[in-house]
């Protein structure tokens, strides 16, 4: 568990935190990261819980973030996420809780979300989504 939850933190998300491969939980919320989710994130398979909350991360959710098929929680909301929502997202059947408010999302929401049959909370709020 690596836990740095509204610590002031800013600059670039490290990619290195990619080579933490027993890691399960992730939590950067409420700091003030900047620049991209980097790809690395995605090779934690292990991981379980992942929050970005409340900074300003700009750039696309990485495509290989479908592949963290343990992951129960995702947290990308409020940051300055753009591009679509990636339709693979239905291969990640674990997903309990997703919150992918951004403004700048584009797109449709996709129905491969009805694939994730454990998501219990869903939030998409989005100016820019149909």
């Amino acid at each position: 568990t690596f836990y740095i939850y509204q610590n002031l933190i800013s600059g670039p998300i490290p990619k290195e935190l990619g080579n933490l491969k027993n890691l399960q939980i992730l939590d950067l919320s409420y700091n003030k990261l900047t620049g991209s989710i980097p790809s690395a994130l995605g090779l934690l398979t292990n991981l379980q819980g992942l929050g970005l909350s409340s900074n300003n991360i700009t750039g696309s959710i990485p495509d290989n973030f479908t592949s963290l098929h343990n992951l129960t929680v995702l947290y990308l909301n409020s940051n300055q996420l753009n591009g679509s929502i990636p339709i693979e997202i239905g291969n990640m059947k674990s997903l309990t809780y997703l919150n992918l408010s951004n403004k700048n999302i584009v797109g449709s929401i996709p129905i491969e979300l009805a694939n994730c049959s454990s998501l219990a909370n869903l939030s998409f709020k989005s100016q820019l989504l149909k």
